[in-house]
């Protein structure tokens, strides 16, 4: 009676694994610092300048919030 056996080395998938994960894992964090920033910023300005709900500036400000916020829940899912 004769036995054959394969095996496979997946040493080398496991290291591209585990530097594409460390590369999400540094590009979303790299990403999230801008976009909190921003809109941290957009919020100041808009308590700080208490435009009118109709104007462009509070329409612009809500723009910009809601796709920071969006732009966030992205980065997270990565």
């Amino acid at each position: 009676i004769m036995y054959i056996g394969v095996i496979n080395d997946k040493t080398e998938e496991r290291e591209i694994q585990i530097f594409r994960e460390q590369f999400v894992q540094s590009a979303s964090h790299e990403l999230k610092t801008p976009i909190t920033s921003i809109k941290g910023y957009a919020e100041t300005l808009l308590n700080k300048l208490n435009p009118h709900s109709e104007s462009f500036e509070k329409r612009f400000m809500d723009a910009i919030i809601r796709n920071s916020d969006r732009m966030i829940r992205i980065v997270d899912d990565m």
